[in-house]
Order: C-alpha cells, then structure tokens, then sequence
C-alpha cells in the first residue's frame, strides 16, 4: 500500500470515528417518578417525561441521530420550563402574559413556553379570570386607587379587555369604588398643600374620573382649607 492510500484509509477511519452517534447506556426513573433521565454515552443526559420513552421508542443501546436529539433536548426543556411555572404559581397567581415573560427571561424558546403555558391553561391552573379576580381584591385592599388605574395596571399584565370588562364591575363594585374615592381624595387633600390643579391631577392619577372628582372630591377640597381659615 502506497502512502496515498494510507492517508486516505487514516482519514476515512477518522471521519467513520467522528460521525459515530451516541448512544443510551441508562435510563434512570426520578424518585417522584415525574421524570426519567436518559443518560448517552458521550456524558450527557436529558431529564424527560416518563411518556417520552414509548413516544421516542427509547431503549438501552439505541443510537441517538441529530433528529433524535434534538427531539430529546425540546423534551427536556419542556419539562424544565413546566416544573418553573409550577413553582412560580405555588407562590401566587400569575397572568399568562406574566409567566411568558418570567421564561423568556430564563431563556426558554418560544415553543417550550406556548406548551408548558397550554398545558396549565388546559389544567385550569393557569387562569387569566382568575388572575384578575384575586389581584383586583388585593389591590384595592392596599391602594385606593379608581377602575381607571385598575384597568390599565391589568392590561399591562396583558389581560384581555374582555376578561377585565366583565371582572371589575363585580370584584370593584360602586360602593367599593365611593370608598376608594373617600380615602383618595383624604389623602390628596392633604398632600395637595392647598394647589387646587394639584389636587386634581393625584386624583386623575389614581384613576379617578373628572365626573368622580367633581362630584364629590373637589368640595371636599374646598370645604377642608376652608376651615383652617
């Protein structure tokens, strides 16, 4: 064999050696079972939903291709990205709009986000209206603030104006509203210090309408400075 030859048998071993794929040498069942880890023999692992084995056909000694692992890492990332919203709505509700950003921020795809966000909309654990509700009554709680504000601070949790439409009018009902405007104009009345246009623009902010405050705060404006005359 001349040398040429030799060269090229080198290389054709060398290229054969470097296509060669992985292959599963484990596949581990987590202690909730929630979860199987597969192990390849190039060192890594994916951590996949126990359906995942049937779906990919998964056994010992199988070789894994590209199309194999690429399927591996989105189920992977998809069980990531489900047990993050799990533990994000353990600790309050959350907005679809909110837990989308809170992953993107983690660096899930787009994909893994729409599927993990499906799955608990589809389970009722994940639930704008709902959302809504419980913010709304907690909010008022702590602010005294008009459905204008409400409103808005709710669309930029990117609930729908459908699902706000119907949920305020019920959970800020007129009577909690009238409270809410009492203890704004209160306070505005004495950080106002006197400035009429002042007066109205903090309770503008508030969310408070023009109707709302001339009916009933701008009075209360005049009658309070009137009497540390």
């Amino acid at each position: 064999m001349n040398v040429r030859s030799m060269v090229s048998v080198v290389h054709a071993e060398n290229s054969s050696s470097q296509n060669v794929n992985p292959h599963i040498t484990a596949l581990k069942e987590g202690a909730s079972g929630e979860y199987v880890q597969v192990l390849l023999s190039d060192s890594s692992s994916f951590f996949v939903p126990p359906y995942t084995l049937v779906e990919l056909h998964l056994r010992i000694d199988l070789d894994v291709d590209s199309v194999l692992h690429e399927r591996l890492s989105a189920a992977d990332e998809l069980l990531s990205a489900k047990y993050k919203v799990a533990e994000l709505l353990s600790r309050r509700e959350h907005s679809r709009f909110e837990l989308s950003n809170k992953l993107q921020k983690r660096q899930f795809s787009n994909e893994a986000i729409s599927k993990a966000l499906d799955t608990f909309q589809n389970s009722n654990l994940l639930d704008d209206r709902r959302f809504a509700e419980i913010w709304i009554r907690n909010r008022i709680r702590r602010k005294f603030e008009g459905p204008t504000k409400l409103k808005a601070a709710l669309k930029q949790k990117g609930v729908s104006d459908e699902v706000i439409d119907d949920v305020l009018p019920r959970e800020f009902s007129a009577e909690a509203r009238q409270q809410a405007l009492e203890q704004a104009t209160e306070k505005s009345i004495k950080k106002s210090q006197g400035d009429r246009d002042k007066f109205i623009r903090m309770l503008l902010y508030r969310g408070f309408s023009w109707k709302q405050i001339n009916n009933y705060s701008i009075s209360k404006f005049f009658q309070y400075y009137d009497e540390l005359r």
